[in-house]
């Protein structure tokens, strides 16, 4: 993971929105630049000719090296310490620290040994996109990726936090994994069952209302009976061992 321990702390925000920052103070940069750094971000390090391909592909050759030429003076003028430009070669310097990497690392993390601790626990928690709003292939490709890692961790999260007796923990990341996927099954069946070892019965109740409403809505069907019974059961008192959570397969 990239650090300040070379350089000025630079921070790099892609999740939300593109932000800049240099020792605390954010740097404004115009679009260009902007997506300059945050292919740089996503892919790291590239060759000139591929950032021009890339960020300007209906635009000929020379046109799109001399749009990146001036992109990468912009950056430096603004932001001396954020890109290495030596050679056909550009990069971030690693003294930028990139929210996205982090995330990334952490959610693989957690996929990877099935656990989370309160470190990475704090860091999957959140529902923003991946630079909303923009529509490069490059982009979309890596916020459908990030997407689909996030709730997966996320509801790694949530189940071994119902696990060790922390309904609050598992309450929020079911909650984001929710937001992120209304209609994942698996995220909801969580969320139900968060509420209900918090001893929320009508949240519980009215989570399988809407899940309900939205799945009418949006495909035309109904809850499954397990997410159902789920509900029932809590309700009615007759199954109170269920509201631990979904049964994690830890490795020997």
């Amino acid at each position: 993971m990239r650090g300040s321990a070379f350089g000025r702390p630079t921070h790099l925000r892609l999740i939300g929105a593109f932000a800049l920052r240099v020792d605390g103070c954010l740097v404004h940069l115009g679009h260009r630049e902007e997506r300059l750094l945050s292919l740089l971000a996503i892919r790291g390090s590239c060759h000139r000719p591929y950032v021009a391909g890339t960020l300007w592909p209906n635009t000929d050759e020379s046109r799109a090296m001399s749009s990146v030429r001036a992109a990468v003076l912009k950056v430096r003028r603004a932001a001396p310490t954020v890109l290495d430009a030596e050679g056909s070669t550009l990069s971030l310097q690693a003294s930028v620290t990139i929210d996205l990497v982090v995330l990334n690392e952490c959610a693989e993390r957690v996929l990877r040994d099935d656990r989370c601790d309160a470190e990475r626990a704090e860091q999957l928690l959140g529902t923003g996109d991946l630079l909303p709003g923009w529509y490069d292939d490059w982009v979309m490709f890596e916020r459908e990726r990030l997407h689909h890692r996030r709730i997966r961790a996320l509801e790694i999260l949530a189940r071994h936090a119902l696990d060790d007796g922390r309904p609050d923990l598992a309450l929020a990341a079911a909650e984001d994994a929710a937001t992120l996927e209304p209609l994942r099954e698996s995220a909801r069946l969580l969320l139900i069952r968060a509420h209900m070892a918090l001893g929320n019965r009508a949240l519980a109740a009215s989570a399988l209302t809407e899940y309900r409403h939205d799945l009418a809505r949006d495909l035309g069907i109904e809850p499954s009976p397990e997410i159902v019974k789920e509900v029932r059961d809590g309700l009615f008192g007759e199954s109170q061992r269920n509201i631990r959570g979904p049964r994690v397969h830890r490795r020997a």
